[in-house]
């Protein structure tokens, strides 16, 4: 399996107002081979049976672990400067929303690979220190509430609507911010204003 992630942004930088980084497929952690390469365990991989038998002759780093938070220190770093030389880490916005503990009728939100949603809260703090320490706008949502009517099921990840209106908006804003009210007028400006005096 080789992936063309880098070919694909560089394909789209110049056309891209905004690149949204979302860590919550990191969830499943990574598998680590023989020959070094590594695949993360993402769902799409898990729903493919020769990826998930092939996997079985690595080793499965679980996320949150010290190694795999070391090793996916090391590959955002190198991330964030192939990012910097394509012109997309300034537009590049990391979506920081807390796995929700309750849905909507006040019910706990179901573990997802054995894991709470607290947990994974605590577990994913640190991914996300990183990234602002790489100088990545993080955007966290911590009001988040499970949708049992969700189109693909109750999870501690899949939101209400008004959660993904905040995310969105927060996208938004980042991507096309309003011009500041204190911005004073350019000379053109000044010299039209003495004109029409």
């Amino acid at each position: 399996v080789e992936g063309g992630l880098l070919a694909n942004l560089k394909s789209l930088a110049d056309v891209s107002d905004v690149l949204m980084w979302d860590l919550v497929d990191e969830r499943h952690g990574v598998c680590v081979f023989p020959d070094g390469s590594i695949l993360t365990r993402s769902i799409d991989l898990l729903s493919v049976p020769e990826l998930v038998e092939a996997c079985e002759a690595g080793e499965i780093l679980a996320f949150g672990s010290d190694e795999h938070f070391a090793r996916w220190c090391g590959a955002a770093t190198m991330f964030a400067d192939a990012l910097d030389v394509l012109g997309l880490k300034a537009k590049t916005i990391v979506i920081a929303a807390d796995w929700a503990v309750l849905d909507t009728a006040g019910n706990p939100t179901p573990w997802s690979m054995g894991v709470r949603a607290k947990e994974a809260n605590t577990r994913y703090a640190p991914y996300y220190q990183h990234l602002e320490s790489l100088g990545f706008t993080v955007v966290r949502i911590t009001d988040t509430v499970g949708d049992p009517e969700h189109k693909w099921g109750l999870a501690a990840f899949h939101f209400v609507p008004e959660v993904y209106e905040s995310i969105l908006a927060a996208v938004e804003d980042f991507a096309w911010p309003e011009p500041s009210v204190n911005t004073l007028p350019g000379p053109a400006a000044d010299q039209r204003s003495s004109e029409g005096d």
